[in-house]
């Protein structure tokens, strides 16, 4: 035994290097950590904004597609002809929040059939006091088929804002739509602009929306002290018959609220100024459709 040799294994790790490895792979771990969170969450926006950008489109391509048909009348053989906002006791004519239209589709001299009375706009259970902006903060849009239930709307798409609606109208029937006068001669001169109206206040007289006449509805159009574009008067009574084009604004939000992210925007929605300050992401879609059938003899 007294030839026995003990050795000694010196090729291991200190305890300094242990801890400087610990060290260096908790840094690799949490900038992997950062980039996959920062990864995540601009998936989950993109997401969001897909959504959004799908559920708009698909609600105002509905939109369009019945108010570019308001009116159609095949033979002309119904009297009182399909026409916008048919029935004051549905939807008052010329409101700025719902859309109501008839049209015979298959010639059967009627519009007593599936998607010939339509209306859109949101349900009272979501909007109580009519001015297109959804109380819970977003709301499904509706679609109110007099043929299925009549006076309910029924929900089309998800997580909406605020609806809106402006017409432009002939109302004497000259065949040119009525236009900013500006300096009163009755001639449409340059940047005199068609009025964008709608009966803001239940008087059945249009109101125009470009307060300003600079031929554009924005934020310097509203009323001081409150959310909404009060209009001028025109002087012109609401007549359905001489409306000749629609425009449609809506305000799509986000599902869910996203931590990272803050909107501080505001959106002009036809008669509607909506200031935001908080964590959801907005799309806002507007559209003119002329309705070709409207004012034909």
């Amino acid at each position: 035994m007294s030839g026995m040799h003990l050795r000694h294994n010196t090729k291991g790790f200190t305890l300094v290097e242990l801890m400087v490895t610990v060290l260096v792979s908790s840094f690799v771990g949490g900038a992997i950590f950062a980039a996959f969170n920062a990864q995540h969450q601009s998936y989950l926006g993109q997401d969001a904004v897909s959504g959004m950008q799908t559920n708009i489109r698909a609600a105002m391509e509905m939109l369009v597609r019945d108010t570019r048909l308001a009116g159609y009348d095949w033979n002309g053989a119904i009297t009182p002809r399909p026409t916008l906002f048919p029935d004051a006791a549905v939807v008052a004519p010329g409101s700025p929040s719902l859309l109501h239209m008839t049209m015979d589709l298959n010639a059967d001299r009627d519009v007593a059939d599936a998607d010939e009375d339509i209306a859109y706009g949101f349900d009272l259970a979501d909007d109580a006091n009519d001015d297109g902006i959804a109380d819970a903060g977003a709301a499904a849009l509706g679609r109110r088929d007099a043929t299925i239930v009549a006076g309910a709307f029924l929900p089309m798409a998800d997580n909406f804002q605020a609806v809106a609606f402006a017409y432009a109208y002939d109302a004497n029937g000259d065949g040119d739509l009525d236009f900013n006068d500006l300096n009163g001669d009755g001639v449409r001169d340059p940047g005199e602009t068609t009025i964008w109206a709608a009966d803001l206040n239940g008087d059945v007289l249009w109101e125009n929306l470009d307060t300003n006449g600079d031929g554009v509805i924005n934020a310097a159009d509203k009323d001081v002290a409150t959310d909404f574009i009060l209009g001028t008067a025109t002087g012109t009574t609401v007549d359905p018959s001489k409306i000749r084009a629609v425009r449609i604004w809506l305000l799509a939000r986000a599902a869910q609220a996203d931590p990272s992210y803050t909107d501080a925007r505001t959106y002009v929605v036809g008669n509607k100024v909506i200031t935001t300050n908080d964590n959801f992401r907005r799309r806002l879609l507007e559209t003119t459709v002329a309705c070709k059938n409207m004012g034909l003899q």
